[in-house]
């Protein structure tokens, strides 16, 4: 639930701004305003790489 209320949050100032959103991974994004180009080498490379993009999980205890 929280994190959809980040997400929209997120998508509102994109929107204010004419930014944009990249989906890295299942969980990673990339949030830019519109005069940062986003390229799709980095995201080619995380794909193709053998290691795959560690993932830290929280806890609710911090």
């Amino acid at each position: 639930v929280e994190a959809q209320r980040i997400m929209d949050f997120i998508s509102g100032c994109l929107y204010s701004i004419t930014g944009n959103m990249r989906q890295v991974s299942r969980y990673i994004f990339i949030f830019a305003p519109k005069s940062i180009d986003i390229s799709g080498d980095y995201i080619k490379n995380v794909a193709s790489s053998s290691e795959g993009i560690n993932i830290p999980t929280l806890n609710k205890e911090f």
